[in-house]
């Protein structure tokens, strides 16, 4: 049966290649979106890991041992806090120690040398041991002072920077709950432990299990909120947008393969009439298309392989540019292949088995005969055209309805694949227009309670210097850096009679006019900006500098009432809430009001401010002598147009080492963030393409077969045609036609659901921009259906009009 099957293939060669590429296209895309999404998330992972640890969390301060933590279904690395060293007025190092399960789940790398592991052995992180003592080399002793002990410690080893970037708690404070800084050799003599947590599942599943467990233990830990929100904050949308382009691609290879299958059988029809006819029952016929769906299912498979080998470096290499297997994958790729693979094939088996069972219900001596079209609903349309041309072409498209219906979908669902790929690509994305090249945080999460209507910092927050922001600020090659202080726990305060209808209508909008302190009002969500005498003067030009110091300068959102003027001259209270030796505290501030605005000139140079909020500014020198506050939140850098490399390298330096020493700080190079964060819209895109490529191909294959297939069914009456006189020019025109039709019915629906999705779904591009990519895709479905036409023109031209009328018995 397999030999003859083999046979039956042979002689119809096309047929057999056709039906092998087109499946093996589908295959090879399919397959090669498994292992390729499965390296990129690979990639994804060891970078996350690298970057933030592999622990699904921490669990702080508890009292359980490790062995009894080891009981339960994940690993556990332990590390301990025992001092810290204060290396300069703004800079201290914490020193512990972690065992080699911690070294291993937070992927703590060594630049050189090794791990402590006997008694005065240190290894320190290479920032701290640069601002440490940068001539200290390997082997070499110091004395350090620890536990209020001058102890004598050899270096043997220098560790990559990680504390800075990991996720800590919200109370962070240095020393108590953050990461050893100076690693000393195991010292198991602590009440309480921290557990670096790796659970070994999906990243969702990690997350929800690391929750679970924080719930056990009374939430005394965090759960790695870096990884899972930053490093890893793709991974699920990768697996999300393979399936999705995996299951499009299926649906139209599947009624590809309908049409394929389905004509492939009905030009097999009389031969199997002949097996029935010389005994051969049904089981027989079933088992021969069976052996023929495997014969080219296997074939196709071989056909698949390179091109999935290749499409495989081709999606990486487009989209996140990296990407790798592990061996311990393979299992999981191969399974996954292997559904997909069967899926496939039950979808070809079952297709190719109901067409059989379709022309099983007409007897033999018809099928013989070719007797096996029957009265279409839609042949009542034939008699109400007069034109020849006109019921011609309705006898093409009603002959087979379903196969007309099937060319229109597919047309339709090409065009939405591309269009829709593109939309969310654009809309991922977004539209970047930054032109800040450096954006550091020194605290991107901070807790408070609110005590009197004030907010307390939990603890002291973690800032940015003053004399290392204006040392930077003097760096060649910067710009400008728009400096954010960080005074979220200063509070303005305003007399009832003081209130203007501007600062009223904000506290009504982001509080309440009975939120107060003492007899004071509370303004609540103000910006505070500190500014030298250059940034003053790009703000406010009608007084000079000299005359604002000590004062305060208000920008108020715009009202139809302007009543700002009376708060000229008199004076704002601030108050600030904040603990000291578990005792609260309190410090006061008066300002007087130097003048109030509602807008400030602005250039490429100026700080960020919004018109639509409450912004405070105040001098530099009066803000540090009155320690209204002590650092700064976040910086926006900008660099020179014209800056060297020398100069940026050095720079890159400066603003990488500003975080190096904080804690649960933000580091973004906004360059290479953007290259990153468009790696996800760049593999929407570029699936797109790919996706909507092949589902066009498979499409234009069902559109050729579907025709060519109808012209060989009704041969006869196309010879007849042609032997009144009719010229092989005007049999292409009819088929042209048909083809174009079911183009602008397809164009038709398509631009209906264009408009309809344009109108539901909201967008950051105009529709009018989506509209333009939408044209050039209709514009180059047009160009493949008319290379089909050609196709088709070639295959038709080289049939003579005696194979047109000659009846094969």
């Amino acid at each position: 049966m397999i030999k003859f099957s083999i046979k039956l293939l042979i002689a119809r060669l096309k047929w057999f290649l056709v039906m092998t590429i087109a499946l093996g296209i589908t295959l090879a895309f399919i397959t090669s979106l498994i292992t390729s999404s499965e390296a990129i998330k690979t990639s994804l992972k060891n970078k996350a890991y690298k970057n933030y640890g592999e622990h699904s969390g921490l669990l702080i301060g508890i009292k359980e041992s490790k062995s009894l933590l080891n009981n339960n279904n994940f690993d556990a690395g332990e590390y301990q806090l025992i001092d810290t060293l204060k290396i300069s007025e703004d800079l201290s190092a914490t020193i512990g120690w972690m065992n080699i399960d911690a070294f291993k789940i937070g992927h703590i790398n060594l630049i050189k040398g090794k791990f402590p592991t006997n008694e005065n052995e240190v290894a320190i992180e290479s920032f701290y041991l640069e601002k440490l003592d940068p001539t200290w080399k390997l082997g070499d002793t110091k004395k350090l002072l620890i536990n209020n002990n001058v102890t004598q410690v050899k270096l043997v080893g220098i560790i990559e920077n990680y504390s800075a970037k990991w996720s800590v708690p919200y109370n962070i404070e240095k020393g108590v709950n953050d990461f050893p800084n100076i690693l000393v050799a195991n010292k198991d003599n602590s009440l309480t432990s921290n557990f670096l947590i790796k659970f070994n599942k999906d990243p969702k599943e990690n997350e929800e299990e690391m929750l679970k467990l924080l719930e056990i233990y009374n939430d005394q830990g965090i759960i790695n909120e870096k990884l899972f929100y930053k490093g890893l904050n793709q991974y699920d949308n990768i697996t999300n947008l393979t399936f999705f382009f995996q299951i499009i691609t299926l649906i139209v290879a599947s009624f590809c393969f309908w049409s394929l299958f389905y004509y492939f059988n009905f030009f097999q029809l009389q031969k199997d009439a002949l097996f029935k006819a010389a005994g051969s029952n049904n089981l027989n016929l079933y088992k021969l298309h069976f052996f023929q769906c495997l014969i080219i299912f296997l074939s196709s498979i071989l056909f698949s392989i390179p091109l999935n080998i290749a499409l495989h470096k081709l999606i990486i290499k487009k989209t996140f540019f990296e990407g790798e297997l592990n061996p311990s994958q393979l299992s999981t790729i191969i399974n996954t292949v292997s559904i997909w693979i069967i899926i496939l094939f039950t979808i070809v088996v079952i297709i190719s088995t109901k067409s059989i069972n379709k022309f099983n219900k007409k007897s033999i001596n018809n099928i013989l005969h070719n007797n096996s079209h029957s009265k279409n609903k839609g042949d009542y349309l034939i008699y109400k055209f007069s034109s020849f041309i006109k019921k011609q072409l309705v006898i093409q498209m009603v002959q087979y309805p379903k196969h007309s219906l099937l060319i229109i979908f597919n047309l339709s669902i090409c065009t939405m694949i591309i269009l829709f790929s593109f939309f969310l690509q654009k809309e991922s994305e977004g539209i970047w227009d930054a032109k800040q090249d450096y954006y550091i945080d020194s605290q991107e999460i901070y807790s408070y309670e609110n005590i009197q209507n004030l907010n307390v910092l939990a603890h002291k927050g973690l800032t940015f210097p003053i004399h290392e922001v204006k040392q930077l600020e003097q760096t060649r090659g910067i710009k400008y850096i728009d400096k954010n202080p960080f005074m979220i726990d200063v509070h303005p305060l305003i007399k009832p009679n003081l209130l203007t209808s501007s600062i009223e209508n904000w506290i009504k909008q982001n509080g309440s006019l009975n939120n107060l302190y003492e007899q004071d009002i509370i303004i609540p969500n103000v910006s505070y900006r500190i500014v030298n005498e250059v940034e003053f003067g790009e703000i406010y030009k009608f007084k000079d500098f000299e005359s604002f110091k000590g004062k305060i300068l208000l920008i108020l959102p715009k009202t139809e009432i302007n009543n700002n003027s009376k708060l000229i001259g008199e004076k704002l209270s601030f108050i600030k809430m904040y603990r000291e030796s578990d005792q609260l505290k309190t410090k006061k501030w008066e300002f007087e009001v130097f003048d109030v605005i509602e807008s400030a000139n602005s250039n490429e140079n100026n700080m960020s401010i919004n018109y639509n909020e409450i912004t405070i500014l105040l001098d530099e020198k009066t803000a540090v002598d009155s320690k209204i506050f002590t650092g700064y939140k976040d910086l926006t850098i900008y660099l020179e147009d014209n800056i060297s490399s020398i100069e940026e390298k050095i720079i890159d330096s400066l603003v990488y080492e500003m975080v190096a020493s904080i804690p649960g700080s933000l580091y973004q190079k906004i360059s290479t963030t953007q290259i990153e964060e468009m790696k996800i819209s760049s593999y929407i895109g570029f699936l797109g393409k790919l996706s909507f490529l092949i589902s066009l191909f498979l499409s234009m294959t069902s559109i050729i077969s579907i025709l060519l297939s109808k012209y060989y069914i009704k041969k006869r009456t196309w010879g007849i045609y042609l032997s009144l006189g009719m010229r092989k020019r005007f049999v292409m025109k009819l088929l042209s036609f048909e083809i174009f039709i079911y183009f602008f019915i397809s164009i038709v629906i398509s631009t209906i659901l264009f408009f309809l999705s344009m109108k539901v779904l909201n967008h950051v591009y105009p529709t009018s921009f989506y509209t333009i990519y939408y044209i050039f895709a209709v514009l180059f479905i047009l160009i493949i259906a008319t290379l089909g036409v050609f196709v088709l023109s070639k295959i038709i031209k080289n049939q003579s009009i005696l194979d047109l009328l000659r009846l094969k018995e």
